[in-house]
């Protein structure tokens, strides 16, 4: 049996507490964002990786708690995948999300959405974006659901697994990435170890309890992650009663250029999806005679 290494944790921070709701609407919302959203908040914790480099192939997590009034109404996306709690868009995808149920979402060429609280109170979801590589910047749209019911459960002698994407432990969960991608929802009860592919990056974002992820310290809403290395499995040590989610895959080496929703490889690129979207032309098209029913 190969040898595996232990993992480490390069990084480690607690995640920003609540922000002025309008710090959170791009500019590319429509106005009822900016109406919505002015002089409340909304609840938002996780990262933006800025330093795209070091967190590839991932882009955000966001721990967002929000309710009514507030919504997030139409506005783009394109060049990435995502997770996401409520959708209603133009390519026909109308889904309510319940509790540990799964939406992923392939913007490729361009979407546009909407995303409402499902319920009367304020409810929680994560939601991550991961990049694209190159060649599949301009594919179709596409759209998965995993419902809760239907997700592999994977349990240990002190850890329930949720295999939310990927494979792990001889399971496949039948949400397909576009390159390389493992996420779980992981619940902790005592010393448990975690087998990780040592090429993938990995971050745990951890959403209640303490303990330790590699031998660092967590506590609710803190982030740990580690930088990708050579290939193998490697061992993520976990230690203590947490509920975390674990994200990890291969990182995309390629130029990235991220405005707001627009996530393409060069300035050039970027600039022209804004204009495609202005124009509802190419990737947008469809957006010309859509809006989301949810969101007016």
């Amino acid at each position: 049996m190969p040898s595996t290494t232990t993992r480490t944790i390069d990084a480690h921070y607690v995640a920003s507490e609540t922000i002025p709701a309008a710090a959170f609407i791009p500019r590319y919302m429509d106005k009822l964002g900016d109406e919505l959203f002015k002089g409340r908040e909304v609840g938002v914790r996780g990262f933006n990786c800025h330093q795209y480099d070091q967190f590839s192939p991932f882009l955000t997590c966001s721990d967002i708690t929000v309710g009514p009034p507030l919504m997030f109404p139409d506005h783009p996306h394109c060049g990435h995948d995502m997770m996401l709690y409520v959708i209603d868009d133009f390519m026909g995808w109308k889904e309510t999300f319940g509790e540990r149920d799964v939406h992923w979402m392939t913007t490729g060429k361009g979407i546009i959405h909407a995303q409402v609280p499902g319920k009367q109170a304020a409810n929680r979801h994560v939601q991550f974006w991961i990049n694209l590589p190159k060649e599949l910047k301009e594919c179709e749209p596409g759209n998965q659901v995993l419902r809760a019911s239907k997700t592999e459960i994977i349990k240990t002698e002190n850890a329930t697994i949720r295999l939310l994407v990927g494979k792990y432990a001889g399971k496949e969960s039948t949400v397909k990435s576009a390159t390389p991608i493992l996420m779980m929802d992981v619940v902790t009860t005592g010393s448990t170890a975690l087998t990780i592919p040592g090429e993938y990056f990995l971050g745990v974002y951890n959403l209640s309890g303490t303990g330790t992820v590699g031998a660092q310290s967590l506590c609710p809403h803190s982030v740990a992650t580690s930088k990708a290395g050579s290939s193998g499995d490697t061992l993520l040590q976990c230690e203590g009663e947490m509920r975390f989610l674990l994200f990890a895959g291969a990182p995309i080496k390629e130029n990235i250029d991220v405005d707001g929703y627009f996530i393409c490889c060069t300035k050039e690129e970027t600039n022209n999806a804004i204009r495609d979207f202005d124009s509802r032309s190419n990737g947008f098209a469809r957006g010309a005679t859509w809006s989301s029913k949810i969101a007016h």
